[in-house]
């Protein structure tokens, strides 16, 4: 058989999605490993993954896997542009290619099979798999496209390049719905999890919820730094081994305030959130002040969550040692009140430090805070941010 070949472009932003998708877990494995794993169970060894958007996270998971990565650094171009970056790599051995997004993670590995076998037989300018009477993805393109790709882009893209070169196509029709899904919106990503991973609500409704319980402003801005902390900690963790759920955490971040201002708004806030039928987000958001000890030796959503939340004071991200510094300082009169402190000080610490081992990297430097060593504090020594 032709050498046959496989293209997945993972360069772009996740916008409309708003997490990035080739991290996000789905079940047993992250959604770029799935996609790896669909061309190499159909026998493709030679798989080539294109990374552009957030390629620092993304490349430690494909060295694993053993995958070559091509680097498009035009990636802000669109999609075209990881198009003709993966081409551009081919050799003259490729005899035809399968072009799949990342974002196609249910393809079954026997369409892939069934397409390698019916381009073998007749070597048509292109492969498309159907699936009820609609086309879907991946196409197997031949490499005689090849230059034709690699010239500028068309105003319609790949989609109106291959109506108008392609002389000779085939359509097999597939038992396989997952050719027609893809991760575009969190509404697709929600419902590819039904039955796998937890339940959340999206941004958008975690937005809403926040609307309607009239969430004040210096609220509103601190569960937003928190969020965007929480998600950098989380992506950097599942592109070091780690399946966070990062849906899980981006909602229970937004709503861990969402009762701020009650008495025992951590309880309150976790109520709210189970009544809207969103148990482990509610469950989360109770224990974000207080963390049972089960959560604080392990890394999870509920470590991650409770890490955040301390390392960011109002709507600035804070070093640890200094956020707690001032508040031991505020109650150095009462001393029930600082071993409370000194308690949620140590778990966060712990936590930190499982990460970082983990990670390999100080969370200060993936963060961005600048830290210099600071003074003894009571025979304790704080480290002290240049940004606070």
């Amino acid at each position: 058989m032709d050498k046959i070949a496989a293209i997945i472009p993972a360069a772009g932003y996740s916008s409309r999605m708003g997490i990035f998708k080739p991290l996000l877990p789905l079940a047993s494995s992250l959604a770029i490993e799935r996609t790896v794993k669909t061309f190499e169970e159909a026998g493709i060894e030679d798989i080539r993954v294109v990374s552009g958007y957030k390629a620092e996270l993304l490349e430690p998971v494909l060295r694993r896997m053993g995958v070559r990565v091509v680097s498009n650094q035009n990636y802000y171009r669109g999609m075209y542009s990881s198009i003709q970056a993966g081409v551009a790599t081919l050799s003259d051995e490729i005899a035809a290619f399968f072009l799949l997004p990342a974002d196609y993670p249910f393809i079954n590995s026997k369409t892939i099979r069934q397409l390698s076998q019916a381009y073998a037989k007749r070597c048509p300018d292109v492969v498309y798999p159907v699936y009820h009477g609609k086309k879907g993805h991946p196409p197997l393109i031949s490499a005689r496209l090849r230059s034709a790709i690699l010239e500028n882009e068309p105003e319609g893209g790949l989609k109106l390049l291959l109506s108008r070169k392609v002389k000779e196509s085939l359509q097999i029709p597939v038992e396989d719905a997952g050719i027609l899904l893809d991760l575009d919106t969190e509404e697709d990503y929600r419902n590819a999890l039904q039955n796998t991973l937890s339940n959340y609500p999206s941004r958008e409704e975690c937005l809403k919820v926040l609307k309607n319980h009239q969430t004040k402003d210096p609220v509103f801005r601190h569960v937003q730094e928190v969020t965007r902390v929480a998600g950098i900690i989380s992506e950097h963790l599942n592109s070091h081994g780690l399946r966070l759920h990062l849906g899980l955490v981006m909602a229970s971040s937004l709503l861990h305030d969402i009762a701020k201002g009650e008495r025992d708004h951590a309880r309150k806030g976790q109520q709210i959130v189970a009544a809207l039928d969103y148990p482990e987000v509610a469950d989360i958001i109770g224990f974000h002040m207080d963390l049972p000890e089960q959560y604080q030796k392990v890394i999870n959503e509920y470590a991650v969550v409770y890490l955040a939340d301390k390392m960011v004071q109002g709507d600035r991200l804070v070093c640890l040692e200094t956020r707690f510094r001032q508040q031991i300082e505020t109650y150095q009169e009462d001393a029930d009140i600082q071993r409370i402190i000194v308690r949620r000080m140590e778990i966060a610490q712990q936590i930190k430090k499982n990460i970082e081992g983990k990670l390999n990297l100080k969370l200060e430097k993936i963060l961005g805070l600048q830290i210099e060593d600071g003074a003894e504090d009571d025979g304790k020594k704080y480290l002290s941010c240049k940004t606070c």
